[in-house]
């Protein structure tokens, strides 16, 4: 008779990694979306001036969008289709917005894609890259929480899933949040692109990219985390440590 000694930390990166963790910073409190948070996310996207910076959304605003939003959260058990949580400020029971990162896949639908099968199937791809996004509700506005979120989530995400890069987009007249990527080692691409929303509207948007290699140049401390850490951070919660 053989001893069994393995265990839930020996198994292969690629069946671990996945899982959304969640992730304290110096401010605020993120965690994996729920379907009780999409009144919170309605109450801050039906404000045009949200909204209508985010080119997945229609206008006005649809609370049928929030409930796919914490949908995507709900039925990603797994997190192989991404990461999508919600923001809150430290002891303070209110969203104050979202941040999400979904794997690249081809022939995906971006943000607002239908879920794995119940077979799991469809969730057998290896992402090599991941689109960021993010919003705050307008009275968190110039506080710097959406680049406290966006680090966080950068550092998390480049220290356990095995990206070759994320990028994001952005409208082109979104100059805050050009600043909030470039600030973080995003590189703009000088094309501008036209981003459909769903309503099937292009709307000319700008590209923005950074690498694992560049991102653990800019944070050397993220890059010399042991292997260990990586394979098994989205087990707990994970505290970000400003620096």
């Amino acid at each position: 008779m053989t001893q069994d000694n393995s265990s839930a930390n020996d198994k292969p990166v690629s069946e671990t990694v996945w899982k959304c963790p969640v992730i304290i910073t110096d401010r605020l409190y993120i965690r994996p979306a729920r379907y009780c948070d999409a009144e919170a996310l309605t109450d801050i996207l039906k404000d045009p001036d949200v909204s209508g910076k985010i080119a997945i959304f229609r206008q006005p605003y649809q609370h049928e969008d929030s409930i796919n939003l914490c949908r995507l959260s709900e039925e990603n058990a797994d997190g192989s289709k991404g990461w999508f949580m919600s923001i809150f400020l430290r002891g303070i029971e209110r969203q104050i917005g979202y941040i999400l990162l979904p794997m690249d896949a081809s022939g995906d639908a971006g943000f607002l894609m239908e879920p794995c099968s119940s077979s799991g199937e469809d969730c057998k791809f290896q992402p090599k890259s991941a689109e960021v996004g993010y919003w705050l509700g307008k009275d968190h506005w110039g506080q710097g929480y959406a680049s406290e979120a966006l680090k966080a989530l950068l550092s998390t995400a480049f220290d356990t899933l095995p990206l070759d890069y994320i990028h994001a987009s952005t409208a082109t007249y979104n100059e805050p949040s050009k600043m909030v990527l470039s600030r973080h080692g995003f590189v703009q691409e000088p094309q501008v692109f036209m981003r459909q929303t769903v309503t099937g509207e292009d709307r000319p948007s700008n590209n923005f990219k950074i690498t694992a290699e560049q991102w653990r140049k800019r944070n050397v401390p993220c890059a010399q985390r042991p292997a260990a850490y990586r394979q098994t951070a989205y087990a707990g919660v994970l505290r970000h440590e400003a620096t």
